[in-house]
């Protein structure tokens, strides 16, 4: 028995030649996709750059006040990266932490529910400000983190009577 490898016996064969050539249209065709699509993110993007050098010189001052209010706090940040090794390490699968999805959030929430109502709430909005921080969705304001939030909020309220 004669090996075969990936490659005709023949290169001149007129099935392989024929393969070849529509593989390399097919492959021409991607790449005209690929340069077409840059081309128009570029020039999206020229024109985002104009509309906001347009808008700047006039919100100068609002633009620092919201960019302040967006930044991520250290105290945040540490959180966050605590929920990020959760995702990451705590599952089969590692879990996206962001966007998270809001059952990736209340399960990591349910390992804070021991350490009282301050720490817990200062994870679930660090959670929620770096999501909104970054545009995201907050996935701490679904029903899931909503109950764990109110169940914290029912337990510390009966721990103080």
């Amino acid at each position: 028995m004669k090996y075969q490898g990936i490659l005709p016996d023949k290169l001149d064969d007129p099935e392989f030649v024929r393969r070849c050539e529509e593989h390399d249209l097919e492959l021409a065709l991607v790449r005209e996709e690929e340069a077409a699509e840059a081309e128009r993110a570029a020039d999206l993007q020229r024109v985002i750059d104009e509309i906001e050098a347009t808008m700047i010189p006039f919100l100068r001052k609002h633009a620092k006040e919201v960019n302040g209010a967006a930044r991520i706090k250290p105290a945040d940040r540490k959180i966050f990266e605590d929920f990020k090794t959760y995702c990451a390490e705590g599952w089969d699968v590692p879990l996206p932490p962001l966007p998270a999805h809001p059952a990736a959030c209340a399960a990591f929430l349910t390992t804070k529910m021991g350490h009282g109502k301050a720490h817990f709430m200062k994870c679930l909005h660090a959670i929620s400000r770096v999501h909104q921080a970054v545009g995201m969705p907050d996935p701490t304001r679904d029903v899931l983190c909503a109950s764990l939030q109110a169940l914290v909020v029912r337990q510390s309220q009966h721990k103080d009577k």
